[in-house]
């Protein structure tokens, strides 16, 4: 199992010359432009990030899952393996690139961090995201 540290979103991330990662613009919910303005077309693409920090206690593979407003899902490839272990677990981080299209419609979204050590499967997390199209 894992143990959640951090599930954030950020508009971009930089990393220093020590490898420190820093997080800017951390936010909870989307204000997605119109490509054609309110009347029609669809919403602009913009990139935005992910960053979860979680504590292993085995060898693993963390995913998100996003729930959309209607219950469905969003496919996508968001899948670290953490094949490292100590006793006393090891702690993970990571980033995810999204983007804007991906939410297609208003409302509150589900960004849910799941765990799995190949034969069965946990939430460790989640967070949710407001999505509305100005």
């Amino acid at each position: 199992m894992a143990n959640l540290l951090a599930l954030l979103l950020c508009e971009r991330a930089t990393f220093n010359t020590n490898e420190k990662l820093t997080l800017h613009g951390l936010f909870d919910g989307l204000r997605i432009p119109r490509l054609n303005g309110p009347s029609g077309g669809g919403p602009e693409k913009q990139t935005f990030y992910v960053f979860y920090k979680v504590v292993s206690e085995a060898p693993c593979t963390i995913s998100l899952r996003i729930g959309k407003p209607s219950g469905e899902h969003i496919d996508g490839e968001w899948v670290d393996s953490v094949a490292l272990w100590a006793v006393g677990g090891v702690t993970w981080q990571s980033i995810w690139a999204l983007t804007t299209d991906l939410f297609e419609e208003p409302g509150l979204y589900t960004l849910e961090l799941l765990w799995s050590d190949g034969t069965r499967a946990a939430p460790v997390g989640q967070t949710q995201l407001v999505v509305e199209y100005v």
